[in-house]
């Protein structure tokens, strides 16, 4: 079978790291993978060489690069000519339904990747392009009941087909959390926290450092308690976030990491992760966290509540003292209690959110339609 996916991007977000993730599995399994990505440049890419990865570099702010990013786009797809298209996110959805007509592709599965996904404008487009694709998915069951709510369609044509993670890459490894420890200046003894995502409006760091000041002016934060902040976005949205940290007088408390490839070993250092999510489709990188067997604190934002079960902490988004109280909780656990339901948490994830069991129903879901 020949598979194209297609991502609006390739940066270092949940759904990027699915695409990249799932196109190793396909070539793995002997299938012919190739990758569109819209929009910027790769920050992480399927780790098979073998996928030919195409990178349409188009610039919403310049119209010219829409035409050669289109032409680009044919020419790809006339080339490998697949037997299934499967499109991730919006922009990538609309595009790969418009050309369907043109380019004829056998199977089109379009897949929403967050909890806003059908809202507005979206809903009436995906509504009156619905019947070119054969099925559109999402990755949790309360994105699903959004969109179906959200778009009109009927039950059949929105289904849920959850994510999946590599649960031999994402292990807790001691080595790694004395290292990273080690490399940012921190002691064993030290309580890490680690948040990772997109620089974004809807990821709500600042939901976060308000928690992490809650925290201080409850007294219970320590001189040894810091906060690692993993991932890149706009400029003006870092800057924010830093002048964030200074008015809140946090500056020594809060590291920015930026973009890294390290994501296991910085899961590894932690003690407890934190997903502050205002919105969200599935939260993988929670799932990512729990199969570190980390103490897990996250906002009930999406299909996060799915992911977690009974096996970490959750709170109402956009609500800080509830953030803060959660971590406050999460910090109070003794040693053999975290360990506990870390172990508790990769247990849930190895069971029902494999990246092997993962590629598998995607896999039946493209021969079946």
């Amino acid at each position: 079978m020949k598979v194209t996916l297609i991502s609006t991007q390739l940066g270092m977000g949940g759904a990027e790291n699915l695409v990249c993730n799932l196109a190793d599995q396909f070539a793995a399994r002997g299938h012919g993978v190739q990758l569109i990505s819209l929009l910027g440049e790769p920050v992480v890419l399927p780790q098979d060489t073998s996928i030919r990865v195409h990178n349409l570099r188009i610039d919403k702010r310049k119209p010219v690069t829409w035409f050669a990013g289109l032409a680009y786009f044919i020419a790809a797809i006339r080339a490998f000519q697949p037997d299934v298209v499967h499109a991730h996110s919006f922009h990538s959805i609309m595009l790969a339904r418009l050309l369907r007509p043109l380019l004829r592709y056998p199977k089109l599965i379009s897949t929403g990747h967050h909890q806003r996904e059908g809202e507005g404008f979206e809903g009436l487009l995906y509504r009156l392009t619905d019947k070119l694709s054969d099925i559109m998915t999402t990755i949790s069951d309360s994105t699903t009941s959004a969109v179906l709510q959200r778009t009109g369609l009927a039950l059949h044509r929105v289904i849920t087909v959850s994510n999946g993670i590599d649960a031999e890459l994402f292990q807790f490894s001691k080595k790694s959390r004395w290292e990273l420890r080690r490399i940012n200046g921190l002691h064993e003894d030290d309580r890490v926290l680690v948040a990772i995502g997109r620089l974004s409006q809807e990821k709500d760091f600042p939901n976060l450092l308000h928690a992490l000041k809650e925290v201080e002016n409850r007294g219970a934060l320590g001189h040894n308690l810091f906060l690692l902040i993993v991932g890149t976005g706009p400029q003006e949205i870092r800057q924010q976030l830093e002048g964030l940290v200074r008015e809140l007088d946090l500056r020594t408390k809060v590291i920015f990491l930026g973009v890294r490839r390290d994501i296991p070993a910085l899961l590894s250092a932690a003690d407890i992760f934190v997903l502050s999510s205002a919105w969200e489709g599935f939260g993988l990188v929670v799932a990512e966290a729990m199969a570190c067997e980390r103490v897990v604190v996250a906002t009930d934002s999406g299909g996060v509540r799915e992911v977690i079960g009974d096996a970490g902490f959750l709170c109402p988004p956009q609500d800080s003292a509830a953030l803060g109280s959660a971590i406050q909780a999460a910090l109070a656990l003794s040693e053999e209690e975290r360990q506990l339901l870390g172990k508790q948490a990769r247990a849930r994830i190895v069971e029902h959110y494999s990246l092997d069991s993962a590629a598998e129903r995607w896999l039946t879901l493209y021969r079946t339609l």
